[in-house]
């Protein structure tokens, strides 16, 4: 160490030789000597080191290399991106399809593929094990809304209502669901918004409920009655929803009686009612063009075209065909500049020697618009492929026999194998896994029976029946009701309706009633378990068609035994007004099984 002083004296002490310095630069021997030794590592030891006379120049810093690096990340995220893409285009097309309509036309690489592949799979999962949080959708206020108050404020209507229902998802999330209740509707825009409900004065309970609801864009939503079809937009300072324009069509309230529109469609610019007047026994099918922006419905149809007889239902297929549901069946028209074209496919056949009515349609895809799913009043769901004119599969209600129209059809579930039907009765939904045609048991499939075990198993079919007949709580006094939806109450399943096949919700309109069917994993009170094992499995003696009633998984929900966070009875997150859960956790509604077990049909 006695070196170091000797050292520090030589380095102040030593002189630079002349050096030829850069042009513009001073001369080297006036820079200060810590600059000079920038890139020495001085050696403290004998013998002692000496500058160099001529220091080399360091070289200029280069990031280039760190910047051939981050161009091949970007490359490499690029290329990670479009695989996701490419995997959720071909193994959840449905998903995909949903995912490019939202984004209206914008730049699809803002859309999370990631996320929706890794979202897609568990759905997939739960849907298949039929895991799913139950909840009643409440579009009033609770605290200020006192259980069996008539006002207009009140959780319980004076009349009783058959709930229309649309919704839809924008691309970045927010999710808008319409109600028509009764006379007026309800609109929330975001899953924990508050709602805004839409009145119309001089309306009738009962005679001028809404027929069906239409979400045009964020701003828009068209509603339709069976005198009128109105606007509602938001588009004011005060962002509060009201009716813009009104069209009347039909003279309303009890003044029409016997004739009106019966149903309504709506496609991009496209809007179309079928119409009824049975005093002049005239059917039809009216279309119009709306107005961009806010829409405006001309006074006057554009195209009209006769329907053999009184509809029930109508859809697009395509932005130039729709089809119609009436007491004849299905008719299928061809939309041009000029005219309408009509076609009438003949009935299925079918064990009944009366015709035939279908009282609801529904599209599988717009990536096979050729093909559609109709609601028959036999209670069977068929598929009509336009290419074809045949029906190619039909799915039956295995557990009756009865006349049970399906009133409501909904394709869903990120595989795109799941086709939601409502029944007319039992509060039934019927759940078809469409690779299956039948009578949800897959007697079709060769796995059904497991030669091993000598038994019959339902391992394949996704389908079941789901009785929601305990969720629309206290029933109604009898009421009297017109149209085909008339007498005591209702245990019809009137509409369905999903945000997308990647939401992982299913809404679900009953008599005065929406509940939400949620397959997204939540911990409230505890973890989701396994299964339906906290939902009673129903044995239906009166089983038909070929179903072994031990073979069909049905499920049967009692919100009053649902248990709070706290484990209480009846608690917050239980009861009828409450929710409910469907799974073996802490959580799940204990109900006992009248069977064996869950391994006979899983």
């Amino acid at each position: 160490m006695s070196d170091i002083p000797q050292l520090s004296s030589r380095l102040q002490s030593t002189s630079l030789a002349p050096a030829t310095a850069p042009t513009g630069t001073n001369n080297l021997s006036t820079l200060p000597v810590d600059i000079l030794t920038h890139d020495l590592t001085p050696q403290f030891a004998n013998p002692p080191v000496y500058l160099s006379p001529a220091p080399v120049l360091q070289s200029t810093p280069d990031s280039t290399p760190l910047r051939q690096l981050s161009s091949t990340s970007r490359h490499f995220r690029d290329l990670v991106r479009g695989q996701y893409k490419t995997y959720v285009q071909h193994q959840y097309p449905t998903v995909f399809n949903h995912a490019i309509t939202a984004s209206k036309g914008g730049d699809i690489n803002r859309i999370n593929w990631f996320s929706l592949a890794v979202d897609s799979e568990k759905l997939s999962q739960r849907w298949n094990l039929r895991q799913f949080y139950i909840s009643r959708v409440q579009t009033q206020d609770e605290a200020t809304s006192p259980k069996g108050n008539n006002n207009s404020h009140s959780l319980r209507p004076s009349a009783a209502y058959s709930p229309r229902l649309d919704v839809a998802e924008a691309i970045d999330g927010t999710e808008t669901l319409v109600v028509g209740q009764g006379t007026s509707v309800a609109i929330r825009r975001g899953e924990y918004a508050p709602w805004q409900e839409v009145k119309r004065k001089g309306m009738t309970a009962g005679a001028d409920d809404l027929l069906s609801v239409h979400i045009y864009n964020a701003d828009t939503v068209i509603s339709c009655r069976s005198s009128s079809v109105e606007i509602i937009s938001s588009k004011g300072d005060d962002g509060k929803a009201k009716i813009v324009q009104t069209t009347e069509l039909f003279p309303s309230g009890p003044k029409n009686p016997t004739g009106g529109i019966t149903s309504s469609c709506l496609s991009s610019q496209s809007f179309a009612i079928t119409t009824s007047v049975t005093s002049g026994d005239t059917n039809s099918l009216q279309f119009f063009t709306l107005d961009e922006g806010t829409p405006s419905l001309p006074k006057s149809a554009t195209l009209v075209t006769d329907l053999p007889s009184k509809p029930y239902t109508s859809a697009f297929l395509t932005k130039s065909t729709i089809a119609t549901g009436h007491r004849a069946g299905i008719s299928l028209h061809n939309l041009t500049s000029s005219a309408i074209s009509t076609t009438t496919p003949p009935q299925p056949s079918t064990i009944y020697s009366h015709a035939l009515s279908v009282h609801s349609l529904t599209t599988i895809s717009t990536l096979s618009p050729s093909i559609f799913a109709s609601g028959w009043s036999d209670g069977i769901t068929r598929l009509f492929d336009t290419r074809s004119n045949e029906y190619v599969a039909e799915y039956e209600n295995p557990i009756s026999n009865e006349f049970v129209p399906v009133f409501s059809l909904l394709h869903t579930s990120p595989l795109g194998n799941i086709l939601m039907a409502g029944s007319s009765l039992h509060h039934a939904v019927e759940i078809h896994d469409l690779r299956y045609p039948g009578n949800m048991v897959g007697y079709f499939s060769p796995y059904m029976f497991n030669p091993l075990e000598g038994e019959m198993r339902d391992i394949v079919s996704e389908g079941c029946l789901l009785f929601f007949d305990n969720v629309v709580g206290t029933p109604f006094q009898p009421l009297q009701r017109r149209g085909r939806f008339s007498g005591r109450g209702s245990s019809a399943i009137y509409s369905l309706s999903s945000p997308g096949p990647a939401s992982g919700k299913v809404y679900i309109g009953e008599e005065n009633t929406v509940i939400q069917v949620d397959f997204r994993k939540r911990k409230v009170g505890g973890e989701w378990g396994r299964g339906l094992t906290g939902a009673e499995k129903v044995r239906k003696k009166e089983a038909e068609r070929g179903a072994g009633g031990g073979h069909v998984p049905m499920y049967w929900f009692d919100p009053a035994r649902g248990k709070g966070d706290g484990g209480e009875e009846n608690g917050p997150h239980g009861g009828v007004n409450g929710r409910w859960w469907c799974g073996g956790g802490k959580a799940a509604v204990k109900v006992k099984e009248r069977g064996a077990g869950r391994s006979w049909w899983r």
